[in-house]
């Protein structure tokens, strides 16, 4: 279940908002689901500056 204040636009991609202590804190990320174990995410702060990763994740 998604955090409030985030939100899944469909089965593959979800988007959510982070509210930071200071004033240019803030963040809007983005995740899109690849396949089962393997994702894209990216991140635009409210200062400008961006973040962009892959992610691979294993269920045990």
């Amino acid at each position: 279940m998604p955090m409030p204040g985030h939100r899944y636009i469909n089965d593959n991609i979800y988007l959510g908002v982070k509210q930071g202590t200071g004033g240019a804190s803030s963040r809007v990320t983005g995740d899109i689901d690849i396949s089962k174990n393997f994702r894209l995410r990216g991140e635009v702060g409210a200062d400008g500056k961006t973040k962009a990763g892959a992610f691979f994740e294993k269920e045990y």
